[in-house]
C-alpha cells in the first residue's frame, strides 16, 4: 500500500515541482508583507537601491526582498526566483547590517521574526506551494515538533523529518506536501525524536513527506554507500564485496559458485559463471578480434557482450596457483545451435616479461583437444601472438597476422584453434593458408559452422 501511495505522490511531487517558479512581487515588496514561512517568489529585474530599511546581512529582520536576495547574492540587477525561509523571532534580536555586492543594509534591534534564503532548523511547514522540496541543515536541535506521520504545520520542518524518518540527522534534502489540517495531533518518540500531542485551529494546515528516507537505518556494510528507493534502499559496495548489504567479501568466483558481474578489490570487473571466470565471450560478431597487443593485454569490449578480460588480468587471476590447481573449459555453439565443449585439467599464462606464456594439458570433453592437438599445433608452452606481436614457432609465416584473420592465441607452429578468429566465414581467407582464418575448432565436425565461444577458468 505505502509504495503505491508513494509512486502517486512522486508524479505528482515532479510535476508540481517543475512548474513552481514564484509569484511576482515588486522592488518595493518588503519581508512584512510575506504570509508564509515558506514562500518562492520572482524578482524583477533592476531593483537596486543604495538607501532602503534594508536591516541584516544573510539573515534579515525587514526591507525588500529582491535587495536582500541580490545583496546575498542568489540573484543580480536582473532578477531571478528565490526562496524565502521565514523563522520565527525572539523579543529583542539583534541584526548585523553589510555591504556586499553594491548592497547596503543597517544593523538593528527589533522583535519579530527573521527572514533567510537558506532554510533553516526552526523554519515551519507553512509553505506557499503544495509541494516543497527543502534542503536542510544539520543536526536540529530544540525545535518543536507536532504530530506523528502527519505534522502540524507549526512544526520545523526539519525536525520533523528526521522524526518522520525521511532525513538523517545530518540533513539534506527532503520533500514535503500540504494537506487538511487535523483537529488533534498525537506526539511519539522516533529516529531519537520525540514530538508532542496538540490539538488545532480549522485555520491550520497539516503537512507530511513523500519521500521517507530508507537509509535512516540502513544495514549497509564495509562502507558502502546506501541509496534511497521506493519503501526500500539499496546497497552500492566498494570494490571486494557484493550482496544486498555487501556482507559479503568478493575473493574469486570459484569462492560461492558465484553467477554475475562482480568488482574485484583491485577495482577490475569480472565475469562469474557458476563458479568460473569467463575471460572471452563471442555470440553475435559485434567486436573486432583482430586487434592489438595492448589491446589483447588490458582487455576490450563489453563484459555484458562479447569481450576478451585481458592477459594481464588473466595472469593476475592465476598467478597464485599452480597450473595443476587451474581448469579451463571451452564452450562452443554453431550456427545450427549445437552445442560441445572442451575441459582441461591444466591451465595457467605466465607473466608479460615471458609473453603470457601457457600452461594447458589434461584434455576432457565432447569437442576434440584441438589446443595441444599435435606436435606442431600444441599450444602448451606457446607464448601470446598479437597481429603486431609475433612469438610463434612458424619459420616462414606469422600466424597471427592480420591478413590471416586469426587473432590473437598461443601459436605454435600455427593453431588448430583460434576461438578469436574473425566471426563466421571469412571471404578474404588467403588460399595459400592450410587451416580456416576465422573461429575454428578443428577437432570438432561442426568447427567450420562455429559462431559462439565462451573461454572460462576455475581454480581451487
Amino acid at each position: 500500500m505505502l509504495i503505491k501511495n508513494y509512486r502517486v505522490i512522486t508524479i505528482i511531487v515532479l510535476i508540481v515541482l517543475r512548474k513552481t517558479r514564484g509569484f511576482e512581487v515588486t522592488c518595493d515588496t518588503e519581508f512584512s508583507d510575506v504570509k508564509h514561512s515558506i514562500t518562492n517568489v520572482l524578482c524583477p529585474a533592476n531593483c537596486w537601491r543604495q538607501y532602503s530599511n534594508l536591516c541584516g546581512d544573510r539573515i534579515y529582520s525587514r526591507g525588500p526582498i529582491c535587495l536582500a536576495a541580490m545583496q546575498d547574492q542568489w540573484i543580480d540587477g536582473g532578477g531571478g526566483p528565490v526562496v524565502v525561509y521565514r523563522s520565527p523571532g525572539k523579543r529583542g534580536n539583534h541584526y548585523s547590517g553589510g555591504n556586499r555586492n553594491a548592497v547596503k543594509s543597517e544593523s538593528c534591534s527589533v522583535d519579530g521574526d527573521s527572514y533567510s534564503f537558506e532554510m533553516t532548523c526552526s523554519t515551519q511547514a507553512d509553505s506557499s506551494t503544495l509541494v516543497t522540496q527543502v534542503d536542510c541543515p544539520a543536526y536540529c536541535r530544540g525545535e518543536a515538533v507536532y504530530g506523528s506521520g502527519i505534522y502540524s504545520d507549526k512544526s520545523s520542518v526539519c525536525r520533523a523529518a528526521v522524526h518522520a524518518g525521511a532525513l538523517p540527522d545530518k540533513g539534506g534534502m527532503v520533500i514535503f506536501y500540504t494537506t487538511l489540517g487535523q483537529s488533534s495531533y498525537t506526539g511519539s518518540t522516533s529516529h531519537g525524536v520525540t514530538s508532542k500531542s496538540a490539538s488545532a485551529s480549522s485555520a491550520h494546515r497539516a503537512f507530511a513527506f513523500t519521500n521517507i528516507n530508507e537509509c535512516v537505518n540502513n544495514a549497509c556494510e564495509h562502507g558502502s554507500t546506501c541509496v534511497d528507493g521506493i519503501a526500500e534502499y539499496f546497497c552500492v559496495c566498494l570494490p571486494g564485496y557484493n550482496g544486498k548489504y555487501c556482507e559479503k567479501e568478493f575473493t574469486h568466483c570459484w569462492n560461492g559458485n558465484l553467477t554475475g558481474n562482480f568488482i574485484m578489490k583491485s577495482g577490475v570487473e569480472v565475469v562469474c559463471n557458476k563458479g568460473w571466470l569467463v575471460f572471452q565471450r563471442r555470440f553475435d560478431g559485434s567486436v573486432d578480434f583482430q586487434v592489438y597487443w595492448s589491446d589483447y593485454r588490458y582487455g576490450f569490449g563489453c563484459l555484458n557482450g562479447e569481450f576478451w578480460w585481458g592477459l594481464q588480468n588473466i595472469h593476475e587471476a592465476t598467478k597464485a596457483f599452480q597450473c595443476k590447481q587451474c581448469r579451463l573449459r571451452v564452450d562452443l555453439n554453431d550456427i545450427d545451435e549445437e552445442t560441445s565443449y572442451a575441459e582441461y585439467s591444466k591451465f595457467g599464462v605466465g607473466p608479460e616479461s615471458n609473453d603470457y606464456q601457457l600452461c594447458v594439458g589434461g584434455y576432457t570433453g565432447t569437442a576434440g583437444d584441438s589446443i595441444t592437438y599435435s606436435k606442431y599445433l600444441n599450444s602448451n608452452g606457446a607464448k601470446f601472438s598479437t597481429r603486431d606481436r609475433d612469438n610463434d614457432f612458424a619459420a616462414s609465416v606469422h600466424c597471427a597476422d592480420y591478413t590471416r584473420r586469426n587473432g590473437g592465441w598461443w601459436i605454435n607452429a600455427c593453431a588448430f584453434a583460434t576461438p578469436n578468429g574473425g566471426w563466421n566465414t571469412y571471404p578474404g581467407c588467403p588460399s595459400q593458408i592450410k587451416y580456416p582464418c576465422h573461429i575454428y575448432w578443428g577437432t570438432w565436425k561442426n568447427s567450420i559452422r562455429l559462431i559462439g565461444t565462451e573461454l572460462k577458468i576455475r581454480c581451487v
